[in-house]
């Protein structure tokens, strides 16, 4: 068990209902992956950097690597404890 806030709760559900809806469309394989492409197909490293790169543009945030995010997320973590 991983303890999650109402919000990140909030976010997965939205998530969850996006899935739902784009598996009902054709062509997309279902596979019971928790984050899967629009398609329903395992997510290749150049989705993940796209949408990173989305994110991060759309923010307004410095470029950084998923690395330094996870850093940062972990280290905002800690503080709040």
């Amino acid at each position: 068990m991983v303890p999650i806030t109402a919000g990140l709760e909030r976010v997965l559900r939205e998530h969850m209902a996006r899935m739902d809806r784009a598996a009902e469309r054709d062509g997309y394989e279902p596979n019971g992956l928790m984050f899967p492409s629009w398609n329903g197909t395992p997510l290749t490293p150049r989705n993940v950097y796209r949408a990173r790169d989305s994110l991060i543009a759309a923010l307004g945030f410095t470029p950084s690597t998923l690395h330094e995010m996870r850093k940062a997320s972990n280290t905002h973590f800690t503080a709040q404890l």
